[in-house]
């Protein structure tokens, strides 16, 4: 098995290229972060919801291309969003993009802290 990260080809720079030599198979994988806020000069500003559904297509659509455009390479097309938002929500319109497109999407919602990881695992 080999793991390349930010792997040139003719489709852009997909994040992770993984390859089980075996099998002659590759995961081309595009990871996204789903920012709660962003900084404009001196502050912090909230981001909009469809900044968010339009961010985490382009992972999708990224995965999709590399993929695509690979041929001679048999392959599955991976998006993962790490989700920074304030709230621990999907987004349906990313789970369907995803499904339309055959890539396979996963959020990964990042608790702020331990403390407020700990609350959720213990329900």
């Amino acid at each position: 098995m080999a793991v390349l990260r930010e792997f040139h080809n003719s489709a852009g720079r997909t994040d992770l290229l993984i390859w089980f030599q075996g099998e002659n198979k590759i995961f081309y994988v595009e990871l996204k972060v789903l920012r709660g806020w962003q900084k404009s000069g001196p502050k912090r500003v909230q981001v909009k919801a469809d900044q968010h559904i339009t961010w985490g297509k382009e992972g999708i659509a990224q995965a999709y291309t590399y993929r695509r455009l690979q041929p001679q390479q048999p392959g599955s097309g991976y998006a993962c969003c790490f989700d920074a938002r304030d709230e621990n929500k999907e987004l349906p319109e990313l789970l369907e993009f995803a499904k339309e497109k055959d890539i396979q999407y996963k959020r990964y919602f990042m608790f702020p802290s331990a403390k407020a990881l700990r609350p959720t695992l213990m329900n």
